[in-house]
């Protein structure tokens, strides 16, 4: 800023207005620190604050504000002070106090008087010369949209537009300047039909109407400077037009922003439960349906719609803004309790809040846990947008917390709507209103919490829902958001392991509630949120053009999002590196080179990699953290030189024991990356299956194999898009492994080395597992002979099956003992016409063998791989591994760049 007398003399010879917007420090001290300590709540947020400095650095800043009270004015320039940034010199169209009145008054009588007896001309200067001396200096100006003043004086024309004097002023500049929406949510409240009691977020307000607003809101307040206009690329983009019609239009651009701005933050207007509750029950699609039903049926009309509203209240949420606020300080303390922390990036929220600017979010999640919903509202809340509406399985709706999930959002679907035609229409008809008032909707792709770890093949239900009301014209576009939600350890994870088991799921109640108080003493790690790239429906619908199920593609592209989106993690990185053995017990040296070799991986394919992982922290310090938490919890223990399982001294140095039964615990942590490790995983499969044993094998026959073991893994994993082209993901795999010393290529042979056995098996058994999961139903199917069985009986005999080939030697992986790879196995079967699935009626399914050859097929197909892959190991074992081979040397390197 420049000194006082400097000041006093560039505006000396500028009209009243511009001297009377001048910004005064001295003048305005007392009101400033008045409206700072009243105000002391409001603050800019993240990437208001971002911007804030990215303009410091551009210069020439103007402030489009969207209020016109000098109160607005003042917590505009404290706050601007308080962060350290420039505080703008002029303000125009700003309605000053009473005082301030009074005090240009008599600066002006003073001025008047001092011409009058000391004499000396008044030149008086244009209000674009003044303001162009102003900007040019890289001193701001605030100009208020909502002055009526202004508006009247440029619409009778007495004075011109400042926004045309800007544009007039950046023709004669070089340099840009930026002009940034500025306005104050008073509080978050969503706008709402009926608004009695509730104050609206935005607008202008005064100094007793602003603390009003913001003290009795129970939600907080905030600035917010929303991405700039660059007026030189404005006026370039219009050259035709003239600065009195750019002015009209920069103007209607900044009230556009102001809406977006809104709509972002406060999302749509909130309809009363009454109104939302009349627009789907009245809608013509329910009342047909009624109508149908009732001639179908034979039922009284009344009766029916008695049924869609009992329907409707079973299914609506009730959203609350209060309610939200709380429960979203009560859950971040449960956060704090629960994990080390949740690692987001600002930088994703900014690109959601300009993605809702384009149409309803549809917020896609993976789901690994209950407190994936949970994690997300809490920091949409955080981040100053709206939290989503969720989409949730009634097995939640139990009191008290069903309706606490309703009051945040949350509506509720029935698991099963088998015969339920007018349940489905209802909920088909909220779905779409919901869509049509513009509301954020959160829903899981994949239905239910993956048990095994593996992001999950879609669901159609509800994506079918969404596009029916784009295509039925309920809005014009929406916009897809893919999100990865990872944990180093989830809350469910002894649940799950006995589920995998066969055990039935416990149903959700308050027995539950009460019991997660354990949860509180904490020891989960971190949670790492993270967002793919918004995309637009409508753009997927046009690049996907008409071949094809468009559906279908649709949810294909979200679901490999969402898998890009999964972050690695100590736990992880450290579980696969553990799991890549079939031995009950690893020495602490292998797997450092292990976990080393992945990591060089992992990063070359370009996987989402948590920070401290990029070399924040020595690796070996954090394989070190992962192993003293799973020896806390019984999953690893030390070994004694007697052979005993034991924690503390006297123990055999750096050696531990995986016993079976918890390998299939944190398996569900290496499920979690597996879909990165695919290409290499199948290629080195393809290599040992085409060596049949030894070390040689032709690049053809593996490239064939990598095509089969897609065509059957299919429904198992979902396959990152550089698998697509089988050719080139078993070049670039052949590279990392070339790379690494593990094979060498001649003329289309393939040599492994000596110690590149061990690389190749090791990359091979992370998708082993369920290789023998597959062989165990395939053995299973070729036993059954021609004929028919339950289905729900057949998987019953496979998982007996399973269990007695793993005691016997065959299954050498207990995590292959899983009914999800069970069931995927059968989907598999079904899909290569090894059987087909009938069903009669509401009776079971069975399953019916016509042709036995083609499971006995299938089972060969899979023994011999297995085969294979098991010599390769029985190879390694009869070399020494300790400190030897490609994993130590990629260990080493590891450690180097760590």
């Amino acid at each position: 800023m420049k000194d006082l007398r400097t000041v006093k003399m560039r505006f000396e010879n500028c009209s009243t207005a511009i001297k009377n917007g001048r910004v005064h420090r001295r003048s305005n001290l007392f009101f400033e620190i008045f409206v700072r300590l009243l105000f002391r709540r409001v603050d800019f947020d993240g990437a208001s604050m971002a911007t804030l400095r990215d303009l410091q650095e551009k210069g020439h800043i103007v402030y489009a504000s969207f209020q016109g009270s000098a109160t607005s004015l003042l917590i505009l320039t404290s706050l601007l002070r308080r962060h350290g940034f420039r505080v703008p010199m002029l303000a125009l169209g700003i309605t000053p106090y009473l005082y301030q009145e009074v005090s240009n008054a008599v600066r002006l009588i003073f001025r008047s008087l001092r011409r009058l007896f000391l004499g000396g001309r008044f030149r008086p200067m244009a209000d674009r010369d003044c303001i162009k001396g102003i900007v040019k200096d890289r001193e701001g100006v605030v100009v208020s949209l909502l002055s009526r003043r202004l508006f009247l004086m440029r619409y009778l024309e007495k004075r011109a537009d400042p926004f045309q004097d800007i544009i007039e002023i950046q023709k004669e500049m070089e340099d840009p300047i930026f002009l940034a929406p500025q306005l104050i949510f008073w509080n978050m409240n969503p706008e709402r039909t009926r608004s009695f009691l509730t104050s609206q977020a935005t607008g202008d307000r005064g100094l007793i109407s602003g603390l009003f607003t913001t003290m009795k809101s129970a939600t907080p307040p905030s600035m917010r400077i929303a991405p700039p206009i660059d007026l030189k690329e404005f006026i370039a983009s219009r050259p035709q037009d003239s600065p009195r019609l750019l002015a009209q239009r920069l103007r209607r651009r900044l009230f556009e922003i102001y809406n977006l701005e809104k709509r972002g933050a406060l999302g749509p207007v909130i309809k009363t439960g009454q109104e939302m509750m009349e627009s789907v029950l009245y809608h013509s699609n329910i009342i047909e349906m009624v109508k149908r039903q009732a001639e179908e049926q034979g039922r009284s009309e009344r009766r029916l719609r008695k049924k869609a509203y009992r329907y409707y209240r079973g299914i609506a949420a009730d959203f609350s803004i209060v309610v939200v606020k709380y429960f979203q300080k009560f859950m971040m303390w449960v956060f704090r309790r629960v994990f080390d922390g949740i690692d987001y990036s600002k930088e994703d929220f900014r690109m959601i809040r300009e993605a809702a600017r384009k149409g309803p979010l549809i917020i896609l999640p993976c789901h690994r846990s209950h407190m994936d919903y949970l994690i997300i509202s809490s920091l949409f809340y955080e981040n100053r947008i709206m939290p989503p509406h969720i989409l949730a399985g009634d097995n939640l709706s139990f009191f008290p917390l069903g309706l606490l999930f309703r009051k945040s959002g949350a509506f509720f679907m029935k698991r099963s709507t088998r015969g339920l035609d007018l349940y489905v229409a209802v909920l088909r008809q909220y779905i779409k209103t919901l869509v049509q008032e513009g509301y954020s909707i959160e829903f899981f792709i994949e239905g239910g919490r993956t048990r095994t770890g593996k992001t999950m093949h879609p669901k159609f239900g509800m994506l079918k829902y969404l596009i029916e009301a784009l295509k039925e014209g309920y809005s014009e576009d929406m916009m897809l958001v893919p999100v990865g939600i990872t944990y180093d350890r989830v809350l469910e994870e002894k649940s799950f392991q006995r589920e995998l088991r066969g055990r039935k799921k416990e149903g959700e109640s308050n027995k539950d509630l009460v019991k997660s108080g354990k949860y509180l003493r904490g020891g989960y790690g971190g949670v790492y949120l993270t967002f793919g790239e918004p995309m637009s429906f409508r753009a997927l619908e046009k690049e996907m053009g008409d071949a094809g199920d468009l559906m279908s593609s649709v949810a294909d592209r979200i679901v490999r999002k969402i898998s890009d989106a999964v972050v690695v993690t100590p736990y992880s990185l450290v579980s696969a590196a553990m799991l890549v053995s079939s031995a009950r017990g690893f020495d602490l040296s292998s797997l450092r080179a292990r976990a080393g070799l992945m990591l060089e991986y992992l990063t070359r394919s370009g996987a989402r990699i948590a920070g401290e992982l990029k070399g924040g922290t020595p690796l070996n310090d954090i394989i070190d953290r992962v192993l003293d938490a799973f020896e806390h919890d019984g999953i690893i223990s030390r070994i004694q030189m007697d052979g005993k399982r034991k924690s503390g001294d006297g123990v055999l140095g750096g050696f531990y024991s995986l016993h079976d039964e918890q390998r299939a615990r944190i398996n569900f942590y290496k499920n979690n990356i597996v879909h990165y490790f695919l290409p290499v995983s199948f290629y080195s499969a393809a290599l040992l299956g085409a060596a049949a044993g030894g070390t040689t094998a032709k690049g053809n026959d593996a490239e064939r194999i990598f095509g089969r073991l897609k065509e059957l893994f299919a429904r198992e994993y979902v396959y990152p898009v550089t698998m697509d082209d089988t050719a080139a993901a078993c070049a670039a795999a052949g590279d990392f492994l070339s790379g690494v010393s593990a094979l060498e290529r001649d003329n289309g042979t393939i040599f492994i080395t000596d110690g590149g056995t061990e690389v190749v098996l090791g990359f091979t058994q992370m998708v082993r597992d369920v290789m023998e999961s597959f062989h165990v139903v395939f053995g299973a199917l070729a036993g059954l002979g021609e004929g028919r069985m339950q289905k729900k009986g057949f998987l019953d005999e496979v998982r007996k099956s399973g269990m007695k080939r793993f005691h016997l030697g065959d299954v050498t992986l207990f995590e292959s003992l899983s009914l999800p790879g069970y069931q995927s196995a059968l989907a598999a079967a079904l899909d290569q016409k090894a059987l087909r699935e009938r069903k009669d009626g509401d009776g079971p399914a069975e399953l019916v063998v016509d042709d036995r050859s083609r499971a006995e097929a299938l089972e060969a197909e899979m023994r011999n791989l297995l085969s294979s892959i098991e010599e390769a190991a029985r190879t390694r074992r009869r070399m020494t591994i300790s400190g030897e081979g490609a994993f130590a040397e990629a260990g080493d390197a590891a450690d180097q760049v760590h």
